[in-house]
């Protein structure tokens, strides 16, 4: 709820697949620049694996910055930084 008392929010993301390249897109509009997944190279390199999920945090909460939320900076290709998860789907 934002603070006039409305349910309306904001755009904090854009997203584009490129699927020639097999390339997803992504940018937090909070930060500058884009960074990218090469989902071809990854397969390639094995990845992803069956069963296997994969986060990136883009926000997390910081009390010490004005509106509360630590935005990290990150550009270019993301795919080293990516970290394994729980698979969200294993609870339906």
């Amino acid at each position: 709820m934002k603070a006039d008392g409305s349910l309306g929010s904001h755009t904090v993301w854009q997203t584009i697949a490129d699927h020639n390249s097999a390339t997803y897109y992504f940018a937090n509009t909070r930060t500058p620049g884009f960074v990218w997944l090469p989902l071809q190279e990854m397969i390639a390199e094995h990845k992803f694996k069956k069963h296997t999920s994969w986060k990136l945090e883009m926000i997390a909460p910081d009390p010490s910055l004005e509106d509360g939320v630590y935005n990290p900076c990150y550009s270019g290709d993301i795919s080293a930084l990516l970290k394994k998860t729980y698979d969200p789907f294993q609870l339906i």
